[in-house]
C-alpha cells in the first residue's frame, strides 16, 4: 500500500521512538490501531452504500429503458384486447364481446387432421 521498505520502516521506528519515548509507544501504537480499525470501518461503510446507490441506479436505468421501450411500441400499459382488425375492417371477435373460440376446433386444424378427425369418428 505505502511500498515501504524494511530500511525505510526502520528509520520511522527509531525515529518514533526518539520523538515519543520507549514508555509511550505501546499506548501509540493502540491508537494508531484503533484509528486505522475506523478508517477501515468507514471506508467499508462507504463502499457499501456507494455499492447499494450503484446497483439501484441501474436498475432504475433498466426501469427506464423499458419505459422508453413501451412508450416507442406505443403501448403505454398491458395490452388490451382489440375488437376490431388491425386493417380496421369489422369486428375481429364476436360481436356480444364474448373471447373468442380457444384454439384447436376443427376449423384451426390443417385439412390433414380433419381427415383423421372424420375417420376416426371425431376423437
Amino acid at each position: 500500500m505505502f511500498n515501504v521498505s524494511g530500511t525505510e520502516l526502520f528509520v520511522i521506528v527509531v525515529v518514533a521512538l526518539l520523538v515519543v519515548g520507549p514508555k509511550e509507544i505501546p499506548s501509540l501504537l493502540r491508537t494508531v490501531a484503533r484509528t486505522l480499525g475506523q478508517v477501515r470501518r468507514t471506508t467499508r461503510d462507504f463502499q457499501t452504500a456507494f455499492n447499494d446507490v450503484l446497483k439501484e441506479a441501474e436498475r432504475q436505468a433498466g426501469l427506464d429503458e423499458v419505459r422508453r421501450d413501451l412508450r416507442a411500441s406505443g403501448t403505454g400499459g398491458p395490452a388490451k384486447p382489440r375488437l376490431v382488425a388491425p386493417d380496421g375492417a369489422g369486428a375481429a371477435g364476436p360481436a356480444d364481446g364474448a373471447p373468442p373460440e380457444p384454439p384447436g376446433q376443427a376449423e384451426d386444424l390443417p385439412p390433414a387432421t380433419d381427415a383423421r378427425r372424420a375417420v376416426s369418428g371425431g376423437r
